[in-house]
């Protein structure tokens, strides 16, 4: 969802606040969240004080907020303000943080956090940290202003530190800038982790061709493991971020972590069928060193019939044993073949089994125990709801733990590492 708000008017943010503010006061949220949408707040002018502060004011009076407390986060000073009475205190709120107020007071924002950047003209990018509890009351957490956050760094660098086996672009060429929030991405992973990275293929594209909606995708076929990443996926870099007000990172990372969440509850699955690939090979190689046996104890035979027709004894007995010796290991390459097949059975349905159910998900479920996913889109199914998960655990785990404390918890104690 992207909202804009233009500087020096006032239209666009009365539609934002309209918005924000059309649901029925509810008596409270059932479960917190973590919400990925983006609002894309222009940059702010001392101008627009008046006009923020008459929303947030509204809210007020809906009843859509019932109190703030700012933490500056380079200070530690804190600023509550009981919105009960005389509203005067808002008046000494900063510019950044009215306009994040009128932009998310609502029943549907309590119990969900959220993450902000928001410009002002002359001072710079402000990250903010907004967390609803489920009544109404309203932590915000502020950083220092950014003057920004670009980094660089090149493909082979990457394919060489984690082991990827190629950075591709399809379509769309891959910008320093952006490969950068890859390697930041990738050095969230522990050891472990980073295993189901190692040969993976990474793909710069325009857009999923099914729609604009996804900004990134996992995919797994007989070309190999990859992670797809499109324009969608730093669009949101602009106005919000990932982390703590303090060390925010690129908003992109999210989708980098997300989908390399994917990977991580599909290595199970990699790791069952490299097993196959291999048993596979071992069969081929076997399989041949049987049928040169064969062709040498069919040789051997008939040279022994040859013997036979020659009446010569010792030729036929030399002949005799040659077979025997033939038949025998025939006989053993026979049954190791048989051995190396039934293998390849029993491996073949390992992986059919956790390609069905990956392992890594099985143990998550538990973890949830009844809940589901950290944030909306997570909620729509398992495999998303764990990957949000992982996103928020290795981007923002003080965010996982505030969302889903047990999750965390799992995640801690190594639950995901069932390989």
């Amino acid at each position: 969802m992207a909202l804009s708000l233009a500087p020096g008017t006032g239209l666009s943010l009365l539609a934002l606040l309209l918005v924000a503010l059309s649901l029925p006061v509810l008596a409270e949220a059932r479960s917190r969240s973590y919400d990925r949408d983006t609002l894309a707040i222009e940059e702010l002018g001392e101008g627009q004080r008046a006009l923020l502060l008459r929303r947030v004011q509204a809210a007020v009076a809906r009843r859509s907020l019932r109190s703030i407390s700012l933490q500056s986060a380079s200070t530690g000073h804190v600023q509550r303000l009981t919105l009960k009475g005389s509203l005067d205190g808002l008046a000494r709120l900063p510019l950044q943080v009215l306009a994040a107020v009128a932009a998310t007071a609502a029943p549907r924002s309590w119990g969900s956090e959220r993450d902000l950047l928001i410009s002002v003209r002359g001072q710079g990018r402000y990250p903010l940290s907004l967390i609803y509890s489920r009544r109404g009351d309203l932590t915000v957490e502020q950083g220092p202003p950014m003057t920004g956050l670009a980094q660089t760094a090149a493909a082979g660098e990457l394919r060489a530190r984690f082991g990827l086996s190629r950075i591709v672009g399809r379509g769309r060429s891959w910008r320093s800038g952006e490969l950068a929030v890859v390697a930041a991405s990738l050095a969230r992973l522990s050891a472990a982790e980073r295993q189901a990275v190692e040969g993976l293929v990474l793909v710069r594209a325009p857009a999923w061709p099914g729609g604009r909606r996804h900004a990134g995708r996992y995919r797994k076929d007989s070309r190999g493991a990859r992670i797809l990443v499109y324009d969608r996926a730093f669009e949101g870099d602009r106005h919000g971020f990932l982390g703590s007000p303090q060390r925010p990172s690129p908003a992109s990372m999210s989708t980098l972590l997300h989908e390399l969440g994917h990977a991580v509850a599909d290595f199970p699955a990699r790791l069952a069928w490299q097993a196959v690939d291999r048993q596979q090979a071992l069969q081929k190689r076997v399989y041949k060193d049987y049928r040169q046996s064969y062709r040498r104890y069919r040789s051997a035979y008939r040279g022994y019939r040859a013997a036979l027709a020659s009446g010569r004894r010792s030729l036929i007995q030399e002949r005799e044993q040659t077979l025997l010796d033939r038949q025998q290991q025939t006989e053993r390459l026979a049954g190791r073949l048989k051995r190396v097949q039934r293998e390849q059975r029993k491996l073949a349905r390992q992986y059919r089994k956790v390609q069905r159910f990956s392992p890594v998900l099985r143990s998550y479920r538990k973890a949830l125990a009844g809940r589901r996913g950290p944030t909306r889109y997570g909620r729509t199914s398992l495999h998303e709801s764990f990957a949000e998960s992982f996103a928020l655990y290795r981007g923002d785990p003080q965010a996982l733990h505030r969302v889903l404390p047990a999750v965390f918890q799992w995640f801690e104690e190594g639950g995901h590492l069932v390989w």
